[in-house]
């Protein structure tokens, strides 16, 4: 009624009514679903039941990623790595880049799930704190942020800045840090070796029976088997020399950088050897492996070892029969030599030396049959003991006639240094030369190889030794007669040889 005071009235502008209403406060937490519940005891069946269903899912999934992740990474720190079956390993290293492809995305989709996993588990905080105890806006709005990896770049909120740099950095690699822990790599074991050989300084090889080393010392030499490795080891060191660049030729199934050095050609298994060796049919390996190699993978090794060289010295002289040592050089021409195959005149060069030379196998004659008449290219050789060293006679014709010379053969020990790359073997010396007595079964074996060498490198038209000379000389020089050149080379010719022939 008019003239009656209302009971309630309006607030106007922010003036309160007559009587007491409710009021906002200042400030109140949005999105809040009720009144905050007062803190209680911790419910372990309430807090399970909230995990049941997907967030139990989540979490699951999150911990098995991380624990198969750290506990691989725990497994190769501490015990090494794990070597694949050798299967395996045949495959992955005929299709690398196949294998790289499956194990990226394995990696990938190992990532992907994390990556699906963590904002479904921050949605999932999210929707428990709005029904509980609700949360501000900006944390929201920074949470939503974190979920989408988005980066929150604000001074004010440097915990939530920090928190969403680290997580989009970890985010971005989580498919390069997979690739990387599960993809197969090369890996380097080191394993310890010890091995035994035999000491050729030792004196009791000296003084054994001639016709009880003859075997390996004489006989081997003249096996068809090393046939072709006698001159290709020569024609090997020179031309490395030369070129300064590795040339390799293979003996007993081990290919050899430039040289032998002297060494056994025997790696960690033992050797068949019936191809070279008509009664030996394995030479056992003299090297131990103290650890152990895992299976299916591929190795090298670096081994001190002891080798055997020459040192040779050639110089041009003219010998003759009043000289020291003598030298006689006779030849006849004989016609209608075996004319069945029309020969025609077939010539036949002596070279004889009256030096001292070893009583069970001399040395000092050397033969050459050649033909036709004026044309006798050939180079005959004989050997001379000389104390602790050998002097190499010599005696060329034709074109090889700058090739005529007398050197000295002095066999040596050194030390090398052998390293096996899974194919190639190469051996550095380390310079400690020791001097044989004498020259010993090693000193004898270099020079009955050199000698038989020669003989059966001569044919009725040219040498094999003086024809490989001569293309070493004429890739240095362009011609191939310069006489000085020519014995250069001839020295680091004849010292791969006596290497070969101590291996």
């Amino acid at each position: 009624m008019l003239g009656e005071t209302s009971e309630h009235s309006v607030p106007f502008l922010g003036y309160p009514g007559s009587v007491s209403e409710p009021t906002l406060n200042d400030y109140e937490k949005p999105f809040h679903a009720q009144a905050p519940r007062p803190r209680g005891r911790f419910n372990l069946r309430a807090f399970l039941w909230k995990l049941t269903g997907w967030p139990g899912i989540v979490i699951a999934g999150q911990i098995l990623l991380q624990l198969a992740t750290w506990s691989f990474f725990a497994i190769v720190r501490t015990k090494g790595p794990i070597p694949l079956r050798l299967e395996a390993v045949a495959w992955v290293q005929k299709h690398p880049h196949t294998a790289t492809f499956c194990f990226t995305q394995i990696s990938t989709i190992l990532a992907a799930t994390s990556s699906l996993l963590f904002p479904f588990g921050i949605r999932h905080s999210i929707a428990l704190h709005m029904h509980g105890d609700g949360m501000s806006l900006g944390s929201f709005l920074s949470t939503i942020k974190i979920a989408s990896r988005g980066l929150i770049l604000d001074p004010r909120k440097r915990r939530w800045s920090t928190m969403s740099i680290v997580i989009f950095l970890l985010t971005g690699v989580q498919t390069s840090g997979w690739a990387s822990l599960l993809t197969p790599q090369g890996i380097l074991v080191d394993t310890p070796l010890t091995g035994h050989e035999l000491d050729l300084t030792n004196p009791q090889l000296g003084e054994m029976d001639i016709d009880t080393l003859r075997p390996c010392v004489v006989d081997s030499t003249l096996l068809r088997s090393f046939a072709v490795g006698r001159t290709e080891s020569g024609y090997a060191r020179a031309n490395e020399d030369l070129n300064h660049s590795s040339t390799t030729y293979g003996l007993m199934d081990q290919l050899f950088y430039g040289s032998s050095a002297g060494i056994l050609p025997t790696g960690l298994g033992d050797l068949n050897s019936s191809t070279w060796f008509p009664d030996i049919p394995i030479i056992p390996s003299t090297i131990n492996v103290t650890g152990s190699i895992p299976d299916g993978l591929s190795y090298n090794y670096t081994l001190h070892r002891q080798g055997f060289t020459a040192n040779v010295s050639c110089q041009p002289e003219q010998l003759n029969a009043n000289t020291t040592p003598s030298m006689f050089l006779e030849s006849d021409t004989v016609s209608e030599w075996n004319s069945g195959y029309n020969l025609g005149n077939v010539t036949c060069t002596q070279l004889i030396s009256t030096c001292e030379t070893d009583p069970y196998d001399p040395h000092n004659a050397s033969v050459a049959y050649t033909a036709p008449p004026g044309s006798q290219n050939y180079m005959l050789m004989v050997a001379c003991t000389s104390g602790d060293s050998y002097k190499l006679i010599f005696q060329s014709a034709g074109m090889y006639d700058a090739m005529s010379a007398v050197c000295t053969i002095t066999p040596l020990i050194v030390n090398v240094t052998v390293h096996w790359d899974g194919t190639m073997v190469s051996v550095s010396p380390n310079y400690e030369e020791v001097i044989l007595e004498g020259g010993g079964p090693a000193g004898i074996s270099a020079v009955t190889m050199i000698y038989n060498m020669m003989g059966l490198s001569q044919t009725s038209v040219a040498n094999i030794v003086g024809d490989e000379l001569s293309t070493l000389v004429h890739q240095w020089t362009g011609n191939y007669a310069d006489a000085d050149i020519a014995l250069a080379f001839m020295e680091i010719y004849l010292t791969g040889v006596a290497e070969y022939s101590g291996s």
